[in-house]
């Protein structure tokens, strides 16, 4: 088993692994760092409900997408939600972050779209 607690030949880390995280929020960071034309970029995520006894890994796919305005981010979050059937328990995404890579709002599970207090 290696330090993190993912087998030790594991070609690919548990979803609640920190190791899988950090990787995964550096793959976020270099997308949004890219810029690619867009104003923002939201992060669209989920995990399981230990409320109901899920396990940390539901299947459900991490993305970042590019998007014009705070309201398509927020539509976004609303698609990604229904599409996957989440609950809000299992609602993680929602960072919002601006041309420069810093996160400027955060968008709630319910669609309400909240600034980042500086």
């Amino acid at each position: 088993m290696s330090r993190c607690g993912c087998p030790a030949l594991a070609v690919v880390h548990s979803a609640g692994c920190p190791v899988r995280k950090e990787a995964e929020d550096r793959a976020a960071a270099a997308i949004v760092k890219a810029g690619l034309g867009s104003e923002f970029h939201v992060s669209l995520s989920a995990c399981g409900n230990p409320d109901f006894g899920q396990s940390r890994d539901i299947g459900v796919p991490k993305r970042v997408v590019a998007v014009t305005s705070l309201e398509e981010a927020s539509t976004a979050c609303q698609n990604y939600i229904a599409e996957f059937n989440l609950g809000s328990g299992n609602w993680t995404g929602g960072k919002v972050y601006g041309k420069g890579g810093a996160v400027v709002a955060r968008i709630s599970y319910n669609g309400r779209i909240w600034p980042v207090q500086s």
